[in-house]
């Protein structure tokens, strides 16, 4: 099985540190970044095959990672997920 490489983005540090675990159990890489700007710095020092960035970020949102990786990494693919609950 491949060894696939993955980058997880929240500012929940606990709920970031969880599902790092959970996924490293699965038999994944898993880099962190709690920020857009540490995205965007994994991003640059890691192959990458997947991010998956919380659209709620304290430094901006997730959208703004998922436009700076098709601009710079349009082979990337990056999906936004999100805890909130939106009315």
């Amino acid at each position: 099985m491949k060894n696939h490489n993955l980058l997880l983005v929240d500012d929940d540090r606990q709920l970031l540190d969880s599902m790092a675990v959970w996924l490293r159990e699965q038999g994944y890489s898993v880099f962190t970044a709690e920020s857009c700007r540490q995205a965007r710095e994994q991003i640059e020092s890691h192959p990458l095959d997947l991010v998956l960035v919380d659209v709620r970020l304290n430094d901006g949102d997730g959208f703004e990672v998922l436009a700076w990786c098709r601009q710079h990494h349009p082979q990337l693919t990056v999906v936004l997920i999100t805890g909130s609950i939106w009315a």
